[in-house]
């Protein structure tokens, strides 16, 4: 049984990921071999069965990993004594923008196995959740038969989606310059949200 705070442990788990997204950056999870994995990593293949009991449990950890990142930035965090509700939740959308960026590297070579539908439709259903409970504890708990609230939340989680999209496959800007643009779109979005939610 290997301890998973073993430095060693970290250390080979990171070279299998490691050696995992270079080959999918060149080619499909079809195509990858565990042995061409190991080859990456400088490990045996038992020691990647250690770790994971088949490439696809491997590509499945990853977006995992990825999503949790991206869901982090989605849980309520406290607002601050003298903020406004509008500018906690500007602050927030930042946030948001910010956990979706961090994982935009780690996300290209994984989405260039054909599998970004399912990919972007399990983190869109997973903000979509994260959104909808956390805005709960924010809000009011009168909110959740709202049908409003649900389709404000749907429509939140697809924005940001859609933002990580843009920045993983068409758009090429300074970070600061999209979370802007991104703040900025919600903030209006906001304002005439709150009128439904009254």
């Amino acid at each position: 049984m290997k301890n998973e705070n073993d430095l060693r442990v970290i250390k080979t788990r990171k070279n299998i990921i490691d050696s995992f997204l270079t080959l999918l950056a060149k080619k499909p999870l079809e195509e990858i071999s565990v042995t061409e994995i190991c080859a990456g990593a400088n490990c045996s293949r038992n020691t990647f069965y250690l770790h994971y009991p088949y490439k696809e449990a491997l590509y499945n950890s990853l977006i995992d990993e990825l999503i949790d990142q991206v869901r982090s930035g989605f849980l309520p965090g406290d607002r601050e004594s003298d903020e406004s509700f509008l500018d906690y939740t500007v602050r927030k959308i930042r946030l948001m923008g910010q956990s979706a960026l961090s994982v935009r590297e780690k996300l290209r070579p994984l989405m260039s196995c054909g599998h970004a539908d399912i990919f972007f439709r399990q983190l869109q259903n997973e903000l979509y959740m994260t959104l909808y409970t956390s805005g709960l504890k924010q809000m009011k708990p009168e909110f959740a038969d709202s049908q409003a609230y649900h389709l404000i939340c749907w429509y939140s989680s697809g924005a940001m989606v859609g933002f990580l999209m843009g920045n993983i496959y068409d758009v090429d800007m300074p970070e600061d310059q999209a979370l802007d643009i991104l703040c900025r779109l919600h903030e209006n979005a906001f304002k005439v949200s709150e009128q439904f939610l009254k």
